[in-house]
């Protein structure tokens, strides 16, 4: 089955490894308005809001700004620290916000805090302030005081409930991190122990010495848990890292701490059950379900990357985003949606032709022309030598592959060449040659169905090549109807005309009979073009005629002679057109600016009216941040859409 995707020189970024490919970031930081840079703690709450807690403030963040609050020395109703260190949600939709100065009750009703956690703790029977809360899938709290116990509280019980068992544990460590499995509610204590607690008996259910056992020497670090899909306990620190299967009740792993900088700081998983670790130095390690290990680390030159490689936090949200906090670069976030659109760095592009198979031909601005294998990546580039076989210039501004499968390519000031699998042929203008090139700046090509190169040149009018006999026929405005001598788009339409694109407006050649008719609007007069320098024609499956202009998209239909202007944005429509392309979907790609909008054609019933429904794309959605080239846009015959800029 055919893919449809839209793609930017369709090849997935290699990172670090083969399979690094796939996971690309979009970041946020404080030149996006983040409060800090070092992000201890992430969390999506019940409204949708994406919360960041960081060294200097706590950040809310709607997906489109950012809304920081701070503690302030006189106000009773901001936050105690600004330190943030942890984030979860309560049942009535408040959250409890962990900072270096105790905890505080975030209300989004009201948008303020309650530093007052005490008042509440002695509401639930309980006296002094948490060292640890938790609140778990049911929104149950399970409450750590330091030197009395661990308790747990639902929302409309009278009391919270002393776990048995708690005291004795925690007489010579303190509560770690808490989090809930399957058996109940997991602890892991500061001298190693791990401890399970039975939610319905309120009981400690059994407890495990092994992490204790290999850390002798440590009576008071600090370890975060974390429980998998499967069941399996993740218990990591500046000590080392252990997995410990709940089920089976064995160790999987157990590492003590070998190597200093490669401190496990965060694990997630996601929703395909890959296990994300976060290290202090080195990046992501992920692990596939099939024990498959990827490395995802920051690349200086790939935006695209982990923006840090010293990670603080990974939150996995209900939508699959997966947010990664840094120590110095805020947040990078991936889904495998977040960028609708891949890149590939393979120059300045001016165009692009379908080579069949797996291959690209794609034409630079200073590289000359090159053969890229879209699926390996293997790059064979033709440039500009003294070797007269060599292609004739770098600058390469229109492509096309023909029916025999040899490829032509019009340059800027370097004529016409045609590369037939080893070699190039190339056509010049020659001074006094009535038989040649008539000028060597090659814009526009194209071929009829009697396998003849018609040839648009930017300031000396239009040449039929019949490549079996090398002889040219010339069109220009000194010996035809043609309007412009500025070619700078050619395409062949179904019935057998040759629709050029001029600076001065468009034209129709009939290949049957050479006849040439210029063309500013509708043929009774009702309509003219929406600005008649042209920067590309093209005719899609319906027949319709799609006409690029420098103030906007013009739309032919010659069946009712009716010209249309395409609406693009509700606020401004005289955009400069750059190219055009068709889908599998019958909609319609134009490039225009440093954005690419699919235009969707429907015709409304009930006047028979063509309507046009315009979905925009841009950076935000992985495009790169400048103007496309233009005549760049081309369909595959994978369905892949390509298209070329500045940047690949």
């Amino acid at each position: 089955m055919k893919r449809l995707q839209l793609l930017l020189l369709w090849v997935w970024m290699v990172c670090f490894s083969a399979a690094s490919h796939n996971y690309m970031f979009k970041h946020l930081e404080v030149k996006d308005g983040l409060s800090n840079n070092q992000v201890n703690a992430i969390y999506k709450d019940s409204n949708g809001f994406m919360w960041f807690g960081t060294a200097s403030g706590l950040n809310r963040y709607d997906g489109y700004d950012i809304r920081i609050y701070r503690s302030q020395k006189d106000d009773e109703k901001s936050l105690p620290d600004s330190y943030v260190e942890d984030i979860q949600e309560d049942a009535s939709g408040n959250l409890w916000i962990r900072t270096g100065g105790g905890y505080a009750i975030y209300s989004s009703a009201s948008d303020v805090f309650n530093r007052n956690v005490e008042a509440w703790m002695w509401n639930v029977g309980l006296t002094g302030n948490p060292s640890l809360v938790y609140i778990d899938k049911e929104k149950t709290f399970w409450i750590y005081i330091n030197g009395k116990g661990v308790y747990s509280y639902r929302e409309g019980q009278k009391n919270a409930v002393a776990v048995k068992g708690g005291a004795e544990l925690l007489a010579k460590a303190e509560v770690s991190d808490m989090k809930e499995c399957g058996e109940g509610i997991l602890l892991v204590l500061s001298n190693g122990i791990l401890a399970c607690i039975d939610e319905e008996k309120q009981n400690i259910k059994w407890t495990n010495p092994g992490i204790a056992e290999d850390c002798r020497e440590v009576k008071n670090a600090t370890f975060d848990l974390f429980v998998d899909h499967s069941g399996r306990a993740w218990i990591f620190s500046v000590e080392g890292m252990w997995i410990y299967n709940l089920s089976q009740k064995v160790w999987e792993q157990r590492s003590p701490r070998t190597d200093t900088y490669n401190t496990v700081r965060a694990v997630a998983q996601d929703k395909y059950g890959c296990i994300w670790i976060g290290k202090d130095q080195d990046g992501v390690e992920l692990i596939e379900p099939a024990g498959r290990k990827i490395r995802l680390a920051n690349d200086p030159n790939n935006g695209r990357t982990l923006s840090n490689n010293t990670i603080t936090a990974l939150y996995e949200d209900e939508a699959g985003t997966m947010w990664v906090g840094t120590y110095k670069k805020g947040v990078s976030f991936y889904n495998e949606s977040v960028f609708k659109f891949g890149i590939a760095d393979v120059g300045d592009i001016n165009c692009v032709e379908d080579g069949g198979g797996d291959i690209v031909w794609v034409g630079t601005n200073d590289r000359g022309l090159i053969r890229w294998n879209s699926v390996t990546d293997e790059r064979m580039v033709f440039s500009h030598t003294a070797d007269s076989r060599s292609i004739s210039s770098d600058v390469i501004v229109c492509l096309l592959r023909d029916s025999s499968g040899r490829v032509w390519a019009g340059t800027f000031w370097g004529g016409l060449n045609c590369y037939d699998g080893n070699r190039f042929i190339h056509y010049r203008s020659r001074k006094g040659d009535s038989n040649s090139l008539v000028y060597d700046n090659v814009w526009a090509l194209a071929e009829d169905a009697d396998k003849n190169i018609w040839i648009g040149t930017l300031g000396g009018g239009l040449q039929c090549l019949n490549p079996q006999t090398g002889i040219f026929t010339t069109y220009s405005t000194g010996n035809s109807n043609l309007v412009s001598d500025y070619i700078s788009s050619l395409c062949i339409s179904c019935d057998n005309n040759l629709i050029i694109g001029t600076s001065a407006g468009m034209a129709f050649m009939d290949l049957r009979t050479g006849e040439i008719t210029n063309f500013a609007g509708t043929k009774s007069g009702k309509t003219r073009l929406s600005n008649q320098n042209i920067n590309q024609v093209y005719e899609d499956s319906r027949g319709l005629l799609w006409i690029a202009t420098r103030e906007g998209l013009n739309v032919y239909d010659s069946k009712r002679d009716e010209l249309y202007e395409v609406p693009i944005k509700p606020s401004f429509s005289k955009l400069l057109i750059l190219g055009i392309t068709e889908d599998e979907n019958k909609s319609i790609w134009i490039s225009t600016g440093g954005e690419l909008i699919n235009v969707v054609l429907s015709v409304d019933s009930k006047t028979e009216q063509p309507v046009f429904r315009c979905y925009i794309y841009n950076d935000k959605d992985g495009l790169q941040s400048c103007d496309f080239n233009q005549r760049s846009l081309k369909r595959l015959h994978t369905g892949e859409i390509v298209v070329g800029g500045l940047y690949g």
